[in-house]
Parts: structure tokens; C-alpha cells; sequence
């Protein structure tokens, strides 16, 4: 049994799972193994792709494609690492040292939950790294004023994720969210303090931000359980959200109101 199970998914992205593959086959690995769930179109092409990487020896799944949150959780059944890491194709390791130091870090500690920070990547190539994240400050506000660490930043305690039944189908954008949300409900972080990964912003999150902020925020009603005046604060938080992204997104696409999303908002 491995300390540390890296689990990708990938559905038709060769390209990205190269890069994935690429970061991975540079670390010094220790106590760590990878598994790929693969929902590709053609079900031959990511076993050729891990034929390439031979130094990066991996647990390999096929199944239909049924959506991200359902590989992620068939990578979280097959795993048999006491913490979990989820590397989709595309995301890449910021380092060559990254997961020695994580396992050093998990096994010094046994925490429930550790996050690092992220590098964004842009089209153009540039990068960005993620904000300082402080975890009691944020829980005041109950995780809802948009700072949150990223999953590609995030390690979490295999058998915490199975207790919460894994990974919740019911959400088309946000159950990476909804879990590390229950997490952090329960217990602080141990901050790794160091770069784990860098990945291309315009995921799913970023492409349907009108459903992630409903999302985000029927997660946050769930994991804390608000009402009365948390509950209006809480959707006030949210509200502000929507109206930032709206006017941010208008910059480029105007005529794309939020108007919609506020309605569903109010009925909830």
C-alpha cells in the first residue's frame, strides 16, 4: 500500500496527458503510484501514450464516459493510497521534487487534508500563482469569498473521501468542491507551503461559472447547514460573485447578464 495515490483522468486529450505524464515521469517518487481512468473515444490510444512512459508505472481503467466526477470517483475506488491526489490530463507537476515532499510532509503529519498552492496558466503562456489562502479568516466567511484552494492543490485522506461517499454526481461542476468543502468544515489543512501544480485556466468551472456559482453556493448551504441571517450573508457573498464575474466577463462578451442565475439564487 502506497502512501500516496495519484489518480488521472482523461477523456480524449492525448496532448494533455502527455504533459501529465511528462511531469510525472521526472519526480522522485516514493510510497507514491498512479492510476488512469480513461473514458477516451478510442479506448487503445492511452495505453499506447502509457507504453511511452515506462518510468511512470500506472493502474490502468477504461470505463464509458459518464462525466468527470464519475471517473474521479471509479480512480478513488481503485486507489489503494491512504491519501489521494487527482492530476487530470493537462495539469502538471510544478516541480521535480513536489510528491517527495508531499509523502515526507503527509507521513510527519497524517492531516485529513493538505493543500499546496497552484501556478494558473494562461492561453498565452503566461502564469499566475494562487493567492495566500488563510483558513481560519476564510472559515469565517464560510469559503465563499473566492478564495479556495484548487483540487490540483489539494490532498486528501482517501479514507475521508469514501466516508463522504465519494465525489457527488449531482453536480455538474462543483462536487470537487462540495467534498474539499467538507473537509475543511471538519478540520484545518496542513499547509504544504510549497507549489504542487500548474494548469491551464478555462476548465469547466471557468467555461459554466454560471452554474459553478450556484453550485458553490448550494455546497456552502449543505456543508454548514445556514440559515437566518448566516444563510442571507452567505448568499449576499455569492451575489457579489455573480455581479464581479458578470462585469469582468462583460470586458470581452457583453450582453451576457447574470439575471438568470440571480433568479434561481433567490428561489433556493
Amino acid at each position: 500500500m502506497a502512501l500516496l495515490t495519484v489518480i488521472t483522468v482523461v477523456k480524449d486529450d492525448a496532448s494533455g496527458l502527455e504533459n501529465t505524464l511528462a511531469s510525472l515521469d521526472a519526480q522522485v517518487r516514493s510510497d507514491t503510484n498512479l492510476v488512469v481512468v480513461d473514458g477516451s473515444t478510442d479506448p487503445v490510444s492511452v495505453p499506447t501514450i502509457l507504453d511511452k512512459h515506462p518510468a511512470t508505472t500506472a493502474t490502468y481503467s477504461w470505463s464509458p464516459p459518464a462525466g468527470v466526477y464519475a471517473a474521479m470517483n471509479e480512480g478513488l475506488n481503485i486507489a489503494d493510497g491512504a491519501y489521494v491526489y487527482f492530476l487530470n490530463a493537462g495539469d502538471i507537476l510544478a516541480g521535480n521534487d513536489v510528491l517527495e515532499q508531499v509523502t515526507t510532509k503527509l507521513a510527519a503529519t497524517t492531516p485529513t487534508w493538505a493543500y499546496g498552492r497552484v501556478r494558473f496558466l494562461g492561453s498565452d503562456g503566461s502564469s499566475m500563482p494562487e493567492p495566500d489562502w488563510d483558513y481560519v479568516e476564510e472559515y469565517r466567511h464560510w469559503f465563499a469569498r473566492g478564495r479556495f484552494p484548487a483540487h490540483q492543490g489539494v490532498v486528501v485522506a482517501a479514507e475521508e473521501l469514501r466516508r463522504q461517499g465519494g465525489f457527488d454526481t449531482s453536480y455538474k461542476v462543483a462536487a470537487d468542491y462540495a467534498s474539499i468543502l467538507q473537509c475543511a468544515r471538519q478540520s484545518k489543512p496542513l499547509n504544504l507551503d510549497l507549489d504542487l501544480a500548474e494548469f491551464t485556466v478555462g476548465g469547466l468551472s471557468t467555461q459554466q461559472w454560471r452554474t459553478a456559482q450556484a453550485e458553490f453556493h448550494r455546497a456552502r448551504l449543505s456543508a454548514f447547514d445556514l440559515s437566518g441571517v448566516e444563510r442571507a450573508r452567505e448568499q449576499a457573498y455569492t451575489w457579489r460573485a455573480i455581479a464581479a464575474t458578470s462585469a469582468y466577463r462583460a470586458m470581452w462578451a457583453p450582453g451576457r447578464p447574470a439575471h438568470g442565475l440571480v433568479q434561481r439564487l433567490r428561489a433556493r
